[in-house]
């Protein structure tokens, strides 16, 4: 319950920034008709939508038993997945100012196949060695993230620019066995912006996306009968993102 709340302040607060930064332009606007200057002078409302590639870390994660379990082994503690490489689409709603800086609110969604998710540590008198059993999960890794962004141009014009980000928000997740937490992400991106016709303009970026701890299973697992915890790893990408925007 603790991510929830913080994703849902982020979220807020994004949508605030949003909101507050489009206020200024309709009174300069008005000031600009009266004095000849243009919307170009107060900054714009945009739109973008973008898609790519994120490649993700090994994912690797303790597992956690209720005291109430007896077995002859001494049960695996990890579990490492290995996830695949992935398409990413998103798309933002922003506003950009004349001094070069852009704030937005951005949704992205991700859905990584796993290579193999395999149990591992633990012992088994039998063979005398650790336990390693590989598992199935049921379906893909998949993320929602909502993300409250902010840039700066560091160096170009209207037609070419380079400029840096950074972001922070929440990522909700599924672990691809039926088992979903919420946590706290943050981001950072760099890339090179080319305008491509009147309002729009065409983007290349890297990203580099990051999550807090996850945790799968009951929030205690020692205090439920039978129970099974999953934690301690954070989901970790990069990747590279093409976007279009349109401003307004």
């Amino acid at each position: 319950m603790t991510n929830l709340r913080i994703v849902r302040g982020i979220v807020v607060a994004g949508l605030v920034s949003v909101g507050v930064a489009t206020l200024p332009r309709h009174g300069a606007s008005a000031q600009g008709l009266s004095s000849g200057d243009d919307d170009t002078a107060t900054g714009n409302v945009y739109a973008r939508i973008g898609a790519g590639g994120l490649f993700p870390r090994q994912f690797d994660q303790d597992i956690s038993y209720s005291p109430d379990l007896i077995t002859i082994v001494l049960p695996p503690d990890r579990r490492e997945s290995s996830l695949r490489s992935t398409p990413s689409v998103s798309a933002a709603l922003g506003f950009a100012y004349p001094a070069g800086t852009r704030t937005e609110l951005e949704y992205r969604y991700i859905s990584a196949g796993m290579d193999e998710v395999r149990h591992t540590g633990g012992f088994d008198p039998g063979p005398g060695a650790p336990v390693s059993v590989p598992v199935t999960p049921d379906g893909d890794f998949s993320v929602h993230f909502l993300m409250s962004n902010a840039y700066q141009t560091v160096l170009g014009n209207e037609e070419l620019s380079f400029f840096i980000g950074a972001g922070v928000g929440g990522a909700f997740t599924r672990n691809g066995f039926g088992q979903s937490d919420a946590a706290f992400a943050y981001q950072g991106r760099a890339g090179v912006s080319a305008r491509v016709g009147d309002g729009y303009d065409m983007s290349v970026e890297y990203l580099y996306v990051r999550t807090r701890d996850l945790v799968y299973g009951p929030d205690d697992a020692l205090a439920a009968a039978g129970a099974i915890q999953i934690d301690g790893a954070q989901f970790i990408s990069s990747g590279i993102t093409a976007s279009l925007r349109k401003s307004f």
